[in-house]
């Protein structure tokens, strides 16, 4: 702080001996000061409206407010700027009620030496806290647009941090078949991807942390997605830096989708009941048996036996054919509930099954 400095002062004394004085002092000690000599509060108020004032500098003893509605009154309008108080007679009492009070320090007006160290200290302070505050400013600024872009891409985006899903935008949200982001926030990132694409991603999310992975480069990787097959991805990994700290953003390539083989589609209708459209009996069991040969991340399996009360009522009712629409209404409603890694059937009848990882 030896540098000169141009700095705004504020000296509020009804003695304009008092702004020599600070000039002079702060001049010894290598600063440039560009004192505001304010004798009443009213003209106050003025300059804190209309100049950048770093620091104020108030004589107890010459100017007709208290410290404390000088306070005040610099806090509508400057809350961050430091408030030094002088007087001619100063101890430690009076120190501490000049603190209390809301002041940094009091000091003697024949303490110059004490003056120009409290100045130092108080104006390095207060411009350290002014450039942290900018650069938090910034980073803040920076990631609302980012969300921004994020939001509006068509890419699925999520944000990790130490292998945890912070942040993800409605298309990842989409193609994993979440309906909120409170299914997929808070977990492992991991859950989204088998088991043999895990140590992959690890060692790319290690990698892009530590500034070695290349920009553009993709790696491919297998998810299930929903109760579909396994599906091959190719994910994007960039380091991106927040006020909170370092994050990993992941982006998911859009897949080229091509037209279905008509053999294909009839391939996978089959696997389903043509009504409730979970998978037969057979699919069901078959795709319940390797999901329970291994242990979920977390949590663990449910086996739900679902069967409506009394249907045979409603059928009398209403007739076999609209029976068969009010349990195709009664499997959809099941479906929104379900998470993306679950997998429903219908057995037989109204028997309904599912297979949950909570």
């Amino acid at each position: 702080m030896n540098e000169r400095h141009s700095i705004s002062i504020a000296v509020l004394s009804t003695n304009q001996d008092d702004v020599e004085l600070v000039n002079g002092t702060l001049r010894d000690a290598g600063h440039a000061a560009h004192c505001h000599w304010i004798e009443n509060p009213n003209k106050f108020a003025d300059i804190l409206r209309n100049e950048h004032v770093e620091l104020i500098i108030l004589n107890g003893d010459e100017y007709s407010d208290s410290i404390r509605q000088v306070i005040k009154q610099k806090d509508a309008f400057v809350p961050e700027v430091p408030v030094i108080a002088v007087c001619d007679s100063v101890d430690e009492n009076s120190i501490l009620e000049a603190m209390n009070d809301g002041a940094c320090d009091l000091v003697s007006t024949e303490k110059k030496a004490r003056l120009q160290a409290v100045v130092t200290r108080e104006l390095r302070a207060f411009r350290v806290e002014r450039a942290l505050n900018s650069t938090l400013n910034s980073a803040t600024e920076y990631r609302k647009q980012l969300n921004a872009f994020m939001q509006g891409s068509n890419s699925p985006i999520a944000y990790i941090q130490e292998g945890i899903v912070i942040e993800v935008n409605q298309s990842w949200l989409d193609l994993f078949q979440a309906k909120e982001k409170e299914e997929v926030l808070g977990l492992p990132l991991m859950d989204n991807f088998l088991d043999e694409s895990q140590a992959a991603i690890k060692g790319a999310i290690i990698a892009t942390t530590q500034g070695k992975w290349q920009p553009g480069e993709q790696l491919i990787v297998k998810s299930r997605v929903g109760e579909g097959d396994a599906a091959t991805l190719e994910l994007g990994f960039q380091l991106t830096d927040f006020d909170d700290g370092p994050y990993v953003q992941i982006r998911i390539t859009p897949p080229a989708w091509k037209p279905e083989e008509p053999t294909k589609l009839v391939h996978e209708a089959l696997k389903r009941d043509p009504t409730t459209l979970l998978f037969h009996r057979a699919q069901f069991v078959e795709r319940i048996t390797k999901r329970l040969k291994r242990k979920p991340k977390s949590g663990l399996h449910a086996l739900v036996y679902i069967k409506p009360d009394d249907f045979s009522e409603v059928s009398s009712r209403v007739g076999f054919l609209d029976t068969e629409e009010v349990l195709a209404q009664f499997a959809e409603e099941m479906r929104k509930r379900m998470h993306p890694r679950d997998v429903a059937g219908r057995f037989e009848g109204t028997v309904l099954m599912a297979l949950l990882e909570r």
